[in-house]
């Protein structure tokens, strides 16, 4: 595919659309577990329901680093 790079070429390939279909069901299905994970952990602490996914994965992504989690203190 990276050898041509022109797109008419690459997207006329019989095996794409598989292809990307393949990557859309992986992608909804890594997507509803990271949403499963978020909600145990909004359960389990209830102050997390008042943060957005990409905040609380910041928190959860720096949980050893207080100064990192600061900035979502306020809230």
């Amino acid at each position: 595919i990276t050898t041509n790079p022109k797109v008419l070429v690459v997207c006329s390939q019989e095996t794409l659309l598989k292809q990307l279909e393949d990557c859309n069901k992986v992608l909804e299905s890594v997507s509803i577990a990271l949403n499963e994970f978020l909600e145990i952990k909004r359960s389990r602490f209830f102050r997390f329901f008042f943060l957005s996914n990409y905040e609380l994965l910041d928190i959860l992504a720096h949980s050893k680093d207080p100064t990192a989690v600061q900035a979502h203190v306020r809230k």
